[in-house]
Protein backbone atom coordinates (compact mmCIF):
# COMPACT_ATOMS: atom_id res chain seq x y z
CA UNK A 1 0.00 0.00 0.00
CA UNK A 2 1.17 3.44 -0.94
CA UNK A 3 1.91 6.20 1.57
CA UNK A 4 -0.05 9.35 0.32
CA UNK A 5 0.52 11.65 3.14
CA UNK A 6 0.61 12.61 6.72
CA UNK A 7 -2.48 11.60 8.80
CA UNK A 8 -2.61 14.78 9.77
CA UNK A 9 -3.00 16.47 6.06
CA UNK A 10 -6.06 13.72 5.39
CA UNK A 11 -9.18 14.97 3.96
CA UNK A 12 -12.35 13.20 4.01
CA UNK A 13 -13.81 15.66 1.45
CA UNK A 14 -16.69 16.97 2.26
CA UNK A 15 -16.08 20.47 1.56
CA UNK A 16 -15.16 21.22 -1.79
CA UNK A 17 -15.40 25.26 -2.21
CA UNK A 18 -13.90 26.89 -5.75
CA UNK A 19 -12.66 30.48 -4.93
CA UNK A 20 -11.89 32.38 -8.08
CA UNK A 21 -9.84 36.02 -7.61
CA UNK A 22 -9.71 35.97 -3.95
CA UNK A 23 -8.91 32.79 -1.16
CA UNK A 24 -11.52 34.87 1.47
CA UNK A 25 -13.80 32.28 2.43
CA UNK A 26 -16.80 34.12 2.27
CA UNK A 27 -16.63 34.37 -1.43
CA UNK A 28 -16.62 30.69 -2.44
CA UNK A 29 -18.76 29.58 -5.87
CA UNK A 30 -20.84 26.99 -5.48
CA UNK A 31 -19.59 23.96 -8.24
CA UNK A 32 -21.93 21.02 -8.71
CA UNK A 33 -19.87 17.89 -9.71
CA UNK A 34 -17.04 19.84 -9.46
CA UNK A 35 -13.82 17.80 -10.96
CA UNK A 36 -9.99 18.70 -11.43
CA UNK A 37 -7.67 17.07 -13.17
CA UNK A 38 -4.06 17.24 -12.12
CA UNK A 39 -2.01 16.12 -14.83
CA UNK A 40 0.84 16.55 -17.72
CA UNK A 41 1.73 14.44 -20.84
CA UNK A 42 4.40 11.89 -20.67
CA UNK A 43 6.57 11.27 -23.91
CA UNK A 44 8.27 8.29 -24.69
CA UNK A 45 11.45 8.34 -26.26
CA UNK A 46 13.15 5.01 -27.46
CA UNK A 47 17.19 4.60 -27.23
CA UNK A 48 19.32 2.29 -28.98
CA UNK A 49 19.88 -0.24 -26.06
CA UNK A 50 16.07 -1.19 -26.82
CA UNK A 51 14.40 0.35 -23.66
CA UNK A 52 12.32 3.45 -23.26
CA UNK A 53 12.86 6.87 -21.36
CA UNK A 54 10.01 9.02 -20.00
CA UNK A 55 10.31 12.70 -19.97
CA UNK A 56 7.33 14.76 -18.77
CA UNK A 57 5.59 17.28 -20.30
CA UNK A 58 4.14 20.51 -19.70
CA UNK A 59 0.97 20.59 -17.25
CA UNK A 60 -2.40 20.29 -18.64
CA UNK A 61 -4.78 21.16 -15.90
CA UNK A 62 -8.35 21.41 -15.87
CA UNK A 63 -10.92 22.20 -13.50
CA UNK A 64 -15.09 21.74 -14.37
CA UNK A 65 -17.79 21.97 -13.30
CA UNK A 66 -21.78 22.97 -13.29
CA UNK A 67 -22.27 26.48 -10.75
CA UNK A 68 -25.64 27.18 -10.15
CA UNK A 69 -26.89 30.63 -10.94
CA UNK A 70 -27.53 32.14 -7.91
CA UNK A 71 -28.27 35.83 -7.38
CA UNK A 72 -24.72 36.47 -5.62
CA UNK A 73 -22.65 35.07 -8.59
CA UNK A 74 -24.46 37.03 -10.90
CA UNK A 75 -23.60 40.33 -9.76
CA UNK A 76 -20.41 39.16 -7.74
CA UNK A 77 -17.87 42.48 -7.02
CA UNK A 78 -14.54 40.74 -6.65
CA UNK A 79 -13.99 39.81 -10.43
CA UNK A 80 -15.50 36.25 -10.59
CA UNK A 81 -18.59 36.85 -12.27
CA UNK A 82 -19.42 35.13 -15.19
CA UNK A 83 -19.35 38.32 -16.66
CA UNK A 84 -15.98 39.10 -15.76
CA UNK A 85 -14.46 35.56 -17.19
CA UNK A 86 -17.00 36.05 -20.62
CA UNK A 87 -15.63 39.63 -20.87
CA UNK A 88 -13.02 39.61 -23.74
CA UNK A 89 -10.08 42.21 -23.86
CA UNK A 90 -9.98 44.40 -26.99
CA UNK A 91 -7.25 41.98 -27.91
CA UNK A 92 -9.75 38.93 -27.82
CA UNK A 93 -8.15 37.30 -25.02
CA UNK A 94 -10.29 36.20 -21.84
CA UNK A 95 -8.72 37.37 -18.60
CA UNK A 96 -6.85 35.58 -16.70
CA UNK A 97 -7.47 34.66 -12.60
CA UNK A 98 -6.06 32.94 -9.86
CA UNK A 99 -8.03 29.84 -8.62
CA UNK A 100 -8.16 28.69 -5.08
CA UNK A 101 -9.69 24.95 -4.47
CA UNK A 102 -10.08 24.24 -0.94
CA UNK A 103 -11.30 20.59 0.19
CA UNK A 104 -12.04 20.72 3.61
CA UNK A 105 -12.77 17.43 5.98
CA UNK A 106 -16.42 16.19 6.75
CA UNK A 107 -15.66 17.25 10.37
CA UNK A 108 -15.04 21.05 9.85
CA UNK A 109 -12.70 21.18 11.18
CA UNK A 110 -9.25 23.11 10.66
CA UNK A 111 -8.18 20.18 8.00
CA UNK A 112 -8.00 21.40 4.59
CA UNK A 113 -6.05 20.72 1.85
CA UNK A 114 -5.54 23.71 -0.67
CA UNK A 115 -4.56 23.95 -4.43
CA UNK A 116 -3.69 27.47 -5.32
CA UNK A 117 -2.97 28.25 -9.31
CA UNK A 118 -1.99 31.85 -9.80
CA UNK A 119 -3.50 31.50 -13.60
CA UNK A 120 -6.34 29.86 -14.49
CA UNK A 121 -8.83 31.36 -18.02
CA UNK A 122 -12.76 30.13 -18.47
CA UNK A 123 -12.29 28.22 -21.67
CA UNK A 124 -16.27 26.92 -21.92
CA UNK A 125 -19.37 27.80 -20.64
CA UNK A 126 -22.57 26.12 -21.60
CA UNK A 127 -25.42 27.49 -19.93
CA UNK A 128 -28.53 25.73 -19.83
CA UNK A 129 -31.98 25.03 -18.03
CA UNK A 130 -31.90 22.03 -16.14
CA UNK A 131 -34.97 19.61 -15.27
CA UNK A 132 -35.78 20.41 -12.09
CA UNK A 133 -35.60 24.29 -13.34
CA UNK A 134 -32.46 26.21 -11.99
CA UNK A 135 -30.72 27.99 -14.70
CA UNK A 136 -26.97 26.55 -14.81
CA UNK A 137 -23.69 26.80 -16.48
CA UNK A 138 -21.10 24.33 -17.64
CA UNK A 139 -17.67 25.54 -17.10
CA UNK A 140 -14.37 24.43 -17.60
CA UNK A 141 -11.04 26.27 -16.69
CA UNK A 142 -7.51 25.39 -17.96
CA UNK A 143 -4.89 25.95 -15.24
CA UNK A 144 -1.89 27.36 -15.76
CA UNK A 145 1.24 25.71 -14.15
CA UNK A 146 1.53 23.14 -11.52
CA UNK A 147 -0.42 23.85 -8.17
CA UNK A 148 0.98 24.95 -4.84
CA UNK A 149 -0.61 23.06 -2.64
CA UNK A 150 -0.88 23.54 1.10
Amino acid sequence: MADIGSLDKRVNSQGYRVYINTSSDDEYIFMQNASMSVSHSEFREPTTSGINVYYSGLPDNVLSGTLLFTTDFGNANNGAALEDLLAATNGGEYPIKPIYVKLTDNQSSATTTTFYYSQAKLTSCTIYKGQEGAVKADVTFVLFGNPAIS
